[in-house]
């Protein structure tokens, strides 16, 4: 379920920009930003647990100033256990 999440987030990065998504507590804080490359960040309790990364992917057809013109988002309530 995370990476669907994650995934339904990266539709709605257009070129150039910076999407944020937050826990009901605001302690797990996901930034994607989108431009030449995907990339992705994620703080827990305001501190990094994940440095901006690139997100390796290819999709064919699309432009280099490449823009979705639609986006889903999908309520989940459910408990993930964080590894550290």
């Amino acid at each position: 379920m995370r990476y669907l999440a994650v995934f339904l987030l990266l539709l709605g990065v257009p070129a150039c920009a910076q999407k944020q998504v937050a826990s009901p507590d605001n302690n797990v804080v996901v930034t994607v930003t989108g431009g030449a490359t995907l990339q992705i960040a994620a703080n827990y309790k305001e501190r990094v647990i994940l440095q901006p990364s690139q997100i390796g992917m290819t999709i064919r057809g699309v432009s280099h100033n490449w823009t979705f013109g639609k986006s889903s988002i999908i309520k989940k309530d459910e408990v993930i256990i964080p590894p550290v």
